[in-house]
Formats: C-alpha cells, structure tokens, sequence
C-alpha cells in the first residue's frame, strides 16, 4: 500500500458526505488503487501534478466524481482526453455498468489507462486517438465529456458530434475557467439547448466549482 492511504480514503469520505457523494467501500478501495498507480507511472511519465493525498482526492477523484449525479446507469460515456483517467475511470469506478470509451492522444497515457482497467477489473473502450485530427466518423454517445483537455468554446465545437440525438455534452469548469458568475454563458452548438447546470465548492478548498451540460435535440 502506498503511504498516506488512510489519509487519502478519509479526504475521500468526508468530502464525499459533504459533496452529497454516495461512496461505498468497494468504490473508494477502487479509487486507491488507480491513486497508487498514478503515482507508480508517475515516476516515469507526467500524468498529474497534483501528487499530495487530500489534494488527488479533492481535486482529481471527488471533482471528477460530481458527474456521476447527473449520469444515469448504463449510459454510454465518451471521455475525450482521459490521460490519467478523469473523469472517465472515475465514473466507472463508481458505475461499472456505464458504457465507456476513452479517447486519449498520447500512446503511454493510453498504456496507463489499459493497465488501470486491468488492474481494477473493469471493462471500457480505449481509443488512441486525437479528436478533430481524424476524418474517420466516430460513433456518438449519450453523455460526451472531457476534463482540462480544450477551452470551453472550442471543446464544445470539437465534442458536439460525438453526441447522440437527446444526448449532453459537459463542460467541466474550475479555477483556470474562472468559474465565476457569467464565465459560463457560452453559446450552446447549433441543434443543442443548455440542459443543466451543477454548482459546488470543493470542500477542504472552497474552491467554485460549476458543470454545465448541453443537450442535442432528440431529431
């Protein structure tokens, strides 16, 4: 077990309770294990900067975790730009019956992302592959996300078409997009209408917090 794994899981725990996170224990085991392989590949290669335990839970494994609110079971997932896994193994590690696929551009981040699948017993679609590089058609999904990967604007015009009729698009906002009253008002993409939006403060950091999500028409 890597060291500061009781602090980790209790950073985990309490902000869950104050988040309004359901976490049970096989869920929060699962989020120390792809902890202690990041920082395992971390020695190697750069997969995250935060490295301290209350700072990976709060801001890499809680944060990415908000979304699972607002997905349903069994959806399918599209996580454009997974590198360590956030927020996609995350969601899974909370869901495994979603239906994930991760996109990732760099060939080693997606080795990580294969041997952290395996190593938690879980079961999702790894793609290497860099969105808006590649004329091939992707398929579509019904929740499409992506975690500090584009801007907003321009994730919102890269990600749209990965999007299934009725199907949401996320914008994920924190600090470096000023998440702040009126940052957020961007334009929907053509055919789509604002959805929703979830706003929270990180627990330990009070830091703002807001997920927006778009919907695409149904036809």
């Amino acid at each position: 077990m890597e060291p500061h794994t009781d602090t980790f899981q209790k950073c985990l725990s309490d902000g869950a309770e104050a988040l309004g996170l359901s976490l049970a224990g096989d869920q929060i085991e699962r989020f120390s294990r792809h902890r202690e392989l990041i920082l395992r590949w971390g020695e190697k290669m750069n997969l995250t900067t935060i490295k301290d335990p209350e700072g990976m839970a709060e801001k890499l494994f809680l944060d990415s975790a908000m979304l699972s609110l607002a997905i349903a079971r069994g959806a399918s997932v599209c996580d454009v730009g997974s590198g360590a896994g956030f927020p996609g193994l995350v969601l899974l590690s909370i869901d495994p019956t979603l239906r994930l696929t991760m996109l990732e551009a760099r060939r080693k981040k997606v080795s990580f992302l294969e041997s952290a699948l395996r190593m938690l017993s879980l079961s999702a679609e790894v793609r290497w592959e860099r969105l808006g590089w590649t004329e091939r058609p992707l398929p579509t999904f019904d929740e499409v996300v992506s975690r500090a990967t584009f801007p907003p604007e321009e994730w919102l015009r890269l990600g749209a078409p990965l999007v299934k009729p009725a199907g949401r698009i996320w914008v994920m906002l924190g600090p470096s997009e000023e998440a702040e009253e009126g940052k957020n008002d961007f334009s929907p993409p053509a055919g789509f209408s604002l959805a929703q939006r979830i706003e929270y403060r990180l627990p330990r950091t009070d830091s703002r917090r807001r997920l927006v999500s778009f919907q695409r028409s149904p036809s």
